[in-house]
């Protein structure tokens, strides 16, 4: 996962998790993050607002700018027209924002259009490999 964007993910998972996973997750990325839920602290409540934020987004746009280098000059994928595991690792982490975030979200709406497009657009054609035959 790119660093800058893992406060606005993680901090938002906790709560979509089974019971016993919530609470294992709770308990080590809070420790991750310093938040001390004994004292009545939450993760969702370090998750970035206002000012923190904007400057959080602008880290994360530069950050994935580096990851869209990767794809620059390629047909689809990093290596061109064949499906690596590297975009599905790229993938895994969009999918994973889109969940967290939802589709309706001003984050999504904004992240997805980022770089042409191209996250949006790499989704769309990682729908084909999203089914088990």
């Amino acid at each position: 996962m790119v660093a800058a964007h893992a406060k606005l993910v993680v901090l938002r998972t906790a709560g979509l998790l089974h019971e016993r996973s919530e609470e294992y997750f709770r308990k080590t990325r809070a420790a991750r993050f310093g938040i001390n839920e004994e004292k009545g602290q939450k993760l969702e409540d370090a998750i970035p607002t206002g000012y923190e934020l904007k400057e959080l987004w602008e880290k994360v746009k530069n950050e994935w700018g580096t990851v869209d280098g990767w794809y620059a000059d390629k047909e689809a994928f990093v290596m061109g027209d064949v499906l690596s595991w590297a975009d599905c690792v790229v993938a895994g982490d969009l999918i994973w924002m889109k969940v967290i975030w939802t589709e309706e979200s001003e984050l999504w709406k904004d992240f997805k259009g980022w770089h042409g497009g191209r996250w949006g657009n790499l989704l769309d054609k990682m729908e084909e490999y999203s089914q088990v035959n």
